[in-house]
């Protein structure tokens, strides 16, 4: 992994050029110095719906098939339909709170690692970037993926907001 060395708020090395969007122009001012102008291009909607889309389907495929191994794996498919029942009604709860978890992790895992983005948004052609232009660490990206939850509670609020404002 190359380090980006920074050399102003506004310049980088030429080592940093290779590790930065594709959505930035860069103007050489020395030999080794380049000053970078940032444009940030957001996602629409539709954009992030579809790779929302795309993502459920390989999470929720790979979620199903371990949740069936383990279930034929401790007995409960091959029994009764009541000790299945029973199971499901007395873990509900923590298979819940499993899954969420587990899809944020998924996205910080993603959204942080090299390929700034999970499959759907690399699917789609859109980058999880900071606001300079620069990779995630995993806490950041696990937060906002853990706020993206929060923005669902006030009547999804924060989801209509995309309609209103630019970024």
């Amino acid at each position: 992994m190359l380090r980006l060395k920074i050399l102003s708020h506004n310049r980088v090395s030429r080592n940093a050029l290779m590790a930065r969007p594709l959505y930035q122009h860069y103007t050489q001012i020395a030999p080794d110095t380049f000053v970078v102008e940032t444009k940030t291009l957001f996602a629409s909607a539709g954009r992030r719906l579809g790779s929302f889309l795309i993502d459920s389907v390989i999470f929720n495929a790979v979620v199903a098939a371990l949740l069936w191994f383990y279930l034929s794996r401790a007995g409960l498919l091959a029994g009764s339909e009541q000790r299945l029942e029973l199971w499901c009604e007395k873990n509900l709860l923590s298979l819940v709170v499993v899954y969420f978890v587990s899809w944020t992790i998924y996205g910080a895992a993603f959204e942080s690692s090299d390929l700034l983005a999970t499959p759907g948004k690399r699917m789609r052609g859109i980058a999880v970037t900071d606001t300079y232009g620069y990779q995630l660490r995993f806490q950041r990206a696990f937060l906002r993926n853990v706020f993206k939850y929060l923005s669902i509670i006030p009547l999804g609020a924060g989801y209509l907001l995309v309609k209103r404002t630019r970024r």
